[in-house]
């Protein structure tokens, strides 16, 4: 399901004042009104753990001991899109955005019209559940990408979804699940296995077994021998 605009929910982090009004009226450009703030990365860690926001703007130099960039390092499996914000860049900090995969890194005085920008893409990004699925999980709203699920299995209506960070456990049955996700990226294989087609490693026909890039290995059914031939075939591989 799309998530409105109207009702996504936001995580300032940030210790100026000022700064904090900058950011709040770029957010009611876009009718976005349910955000907190945080003041430091301890306090916004503890509120990402019991209520994950859509998406964060964080300054990197915060009250406390730890950075923004500290925070993101402990928050990053979440897949949460963030953009940073700073008053001193430095080519390091530079780097290390990138290296955490940040959606965007600003430069204060913060210019509006960019702010405005990046949260504009996040929010065509959020919308767009394409590439993602937002599942539910001790009362809390999980988005996952589809490029980091490597594999989901299934016992009766539970199925577990294995990603390169962690699993998820959903109270829904696999075919359903496929109904929703799966195309050209997750391709079921055997009545309780399906795969990412980009996290196979190596398939023995012999065995009915295929090896993700995890080292898992995952049955092959025969009723699904034939599907899996053709995705791999349209994307350059034969087995």
């Amino acid at each position: 399901m799309q998530v409105e605009i109207g009702d996504m929910q936001v995580l300032i982090i940030e210790d100026d004042p000022s700064s904090v009004l900058s950011y709040e009226i770029a957010l009611n450009g876009f009718e976005i009104s349910d955000f907190d703030v945080c003041s430091n990365a301890s306090d916004a860690f503890n509120k990402i753990l019991t209520n994950p926001p859509d998406f964060i703007i964080v300054d990197i130099f915060l009250k406390g001991e730890k950075t923004g960039i500290d925070l993101i390092r402990e928050i990053n499996e979440r897949n949460i899109p963030i953009i940073i914000v700073t008053g001193f860049p430095e080519e390091k900090l530079f780097k290390e955005a990138v290296d955490l995969k940040a959606h965007a890194f600003l430069v204060k005085p913060i210019n509006q019209y960019e702010l405005k920008f990046e949260i504009g893409k996040i929010i065509e990004r959020i919308q767009d559940d394409s590439h993602c699925i937002f599942i539910k999980e001790k009362g809390r709203r999980i988005r996952i990408e589809l490029d980091d699920i490597i594999f989901l299995e299934t016992e009766g209506n539970y199925t577990t979804f294995i990603t390169d960070t962690r699993k998820h456990v959903l109270k829904k049955s696999l075919s359903k699940i496929m109904k929703k996700i799966g195309g050209d990226l997750i391709i079921q294989v055997h009545r309780s296995h399906s795969v990412n087609l980009g996290k196979i490693a190596s398939i023995n026909s012999k065995k009915q077994m295929l090896k993700t890039t995890s080292g898992h290995e995952i049955p092959i059914g025969k009723n699904y021998e034939n599907a899996l031939k053709l995705a791999m075939d349209e994307n350059y591989l034969n087995f």
